[in-house]
């Protein structure tokens, strides 16, 4: 699980409160707005990663590129890997600009609302 440094208590305790995870399952500092090197450095630490979990993440038009950003460094590890993005509606221009960005960036699959499925990608993600 990653969160901002400021709110790493608050994920260790969530941590702490579910023990039939607890050994699989620990929290470390990530920020989209760090340097694609440094998101590389800490992503090194979390080993092979093929499924990106992200929910209610964007709900501003300033986080939609460094999210997609992000997101396309993490998958960028390891062949094959997903990105699942649990998304509230809160308009419409919001959902069209992550959807761009996620599309320019590579990323291909089922979004919600009507869009259907795009393949051909090496990258996918599920709008949840």
């Amino acid at each position: 699980l990653t969160d901002l440094g400021a709110l790493l208590d608050r994920l260790d305790r969530n941590v702490s409160l579910n023990p039939s995870v607890q050994h699989r399952v620990s929290s470390q500092e990530l920020d989209w707005n760090w340097a694609p090197n440094a998101i590389r450095e800490a992503a090194g630490g979390l080993g092979p990663v093929r499924l990106v979990l992200a929910s209610d993440c964007v709900w501003l038009r300033e986080h939609v590129e460094p999210f997609a950003r992000t997101a396309e460094i993490l998958c960028a590890s390891s062949p094959g890997a997903k990105l699942v993005l649990s998304q509230q509606r809160r308009s419409e221009k919001l959902e069209t600009a992550l959807v761009r960005e996620l599309e320019d960036r590579g990323f291909a699959g089922l979004f919600d609302g009507g869009r259907g499925s795009r393949r051909g990608s090496r990258k996918t993600v599920h709008f949840a």
